[in-house]
């Protein structure tokens, strides 16, 4: 969960199907490599995708699981998702890092603000991000990870 200095949350959309009719938002972020820490491969992650590599990594502040058919192949696939609170102070997005499936499967990028996500009516993951941004960005911090369910 990336918050800029205006609290405002970076966001890639992301389409699900193939004729990228429909759409949802995204926070970066994407899987660990063997041997790789959690930590070690959001820096990555961060890295390729939206071309950050000084960041404030904060706490692990949600997590979640789900089962999805990926893109293209429909292969049923289990996620297990761990949103670290991730501060910088004003960023450029850079997708040059960005892998073949990426570049197929994420669109734009934007960063929202909570007003924005909130008065939205696009789809986001995890589905109640703008009830739980309002906690993070009004400073109230979960003292476990909150299960975000889908």
């Amino acid at each position: 969960m990336v918050l800029d200095r205006d609290n405002r949350v970076l966001l890639f959309k992301a389409f699900p199907d193939n004729g990228r009719s429909r759409y949802f938002w995204i926070t970066p972020g994407g899987g660990v490599a063997a041997g790789e820490s959690a930590t070690d491969a959001l820096r990555r992650e961060l890295a390729e995708e939206c071309g950050l590599v000084a960041a404030d990594i904060g706490p692990l502040i949600w997590v979640r699981e789900h089962v999805f058919a990926m893109p293209h192949s429909g292969e049923a696939t289990r996620q297990r998702e761990r949103f670290y609170l991730v501060r910088v102070g004003q960023h450029e997005v850079d997708v040059s890092g960005w892998d073949d499936f990426e570049r197929t499967f994420m669109g734009e990028h934007r960063w929202w603000t909570l007003d924005d996500v909130q008065a939205s009516t696009d789809e986001f993951a995890p589905h109640r991000l703008g009830r739980l941004l309002a906690d993070v960005v009004s400073g109230r911090m979960p003292s476990e990870p909150v299960d975000t369910g889908i």
